[in-house]
């Protein structure tokens, strides 16, 4: 990996303010809960929609949205975000077409956080406890079963582990100075890009703030972490969605992306901007 000297390349940038921490906290990931229905029956989604339609669940309603084989969901589920719950018929185009879907939600999709309750109209049709268990499956009801308010209650269970699960990733992938994902997450996100690789021309890079013990040590650890909020900010706003940001470090942040969006020279010019904070300006350099 080449190493670049971030170093400071003019004066007349224009100065970014620190902002306060409250202003870069994690943003909502969305106001609705994200439900996926999956069934060959036209009157289980409107009979599923009337019972839930209008709702509000833990604090949001509910957006659905609709597939009605295993294949037109898994290209739902390849395109959307945030999906929390999927219902999802066993037997459609095929017997075990239910089944079949999970293993791609869990294995192919990784969709780990993803809630998945099982319905049949075919009682005989039902998974085997070690499916079950294997792929994580919240539950499984027959569609006899699931009055209004059972399935209302089903939802609400499954909502509930979906928050807890999405806690619990935030503590362990995300950092709670900068809200950018972590060393152990940005790993993962190496990980899924190499398995997704066409021979793009993807880069990794490792970006470290030079000399930053010395702004702990003179200006104190507060000063130090809103520098970090700060650079984390500009970072994310100048390189779009497309590129991956992370803090991998106590003062170093991990790049993936093109070649073309994590370009040395613009990475030069994007930190020579000076940093405004506490009445004095700073400049920052970094390798």
């Amino acid at each position: 990996m080449t190493s670049v000297d971030l170093a400071s390349p003019s004066n007349d940038t224009d100065l970014l303010e620190f902002v306060e921490e409250a202003d870069l906290s994690a943003t909502q990931s969305g106001l609705v809960w994200r439900l996926l229905i999956v069934d060959d029956e036209p009157d289980v989604h409107r009979a599923t929609t009337l019972a839930l339609n209008g709702l509000t669940l833990l604090g949001r309603p509910l957006e659905f949205l609709h597939a009605y084989t295993a294949h037109e969901a898994t290209a739902i589920l390849r395109r959307e975000q945030d999906i929390a719950v999927v219902l999802l018929d066993v037997v459609m185009e095929r017997e075990d077409s239910g089944l079949a879907l999970v293993k791609v939600i869990r294995q192919d999709l990784r969709l780990t956080d993803l809630r998945i309750i099982l319905r049949t109209g075919q009682p005989g049709y039902a998974p085997e406890i070690e499916s079950i268990d294997k792929f994580d499956i919240n539950d499984y009801k027959t569609k006899s079963e699931l009055t209004r308010a059972r399935l209302y209650l089903t939802i609400v269970a499954a909502l509930r582990t979906y928050e807890q699960i999405q806690a619990l990733d935030k503590l362990a992938y995300y950092d709670s100075l900068s809200c950018l994902p972590n060393r152990n997450r940005f790993i993962d996100l190496i990980e899924e890009r190499l398995r997704k690789s066409d021979g793009d021309d993807g880069v990794v890079a490792i970006l470290d703030l030079d000399d930053f013990s010395e702004v702990n040590d003179t200006l104190g650890h507060q000063h130090g972490d809103r520098l970090l909020q700060v650079v984390a900010q500009r970072l994310t706003a100048s390189l779009g969605p497309d590129t991956v940001l992370a803090r991998i470090g106590s003062d170093s942040f991990g790049l993936m992306g093109s070649a073309g969006a994590i370009n040395p020279e613009e990475l030069l010019a994007l930190l020579g901007a000076p940093f405004l904070g506490q009445n004095n300006s700073m400049r920052v350099t970094a390798t």
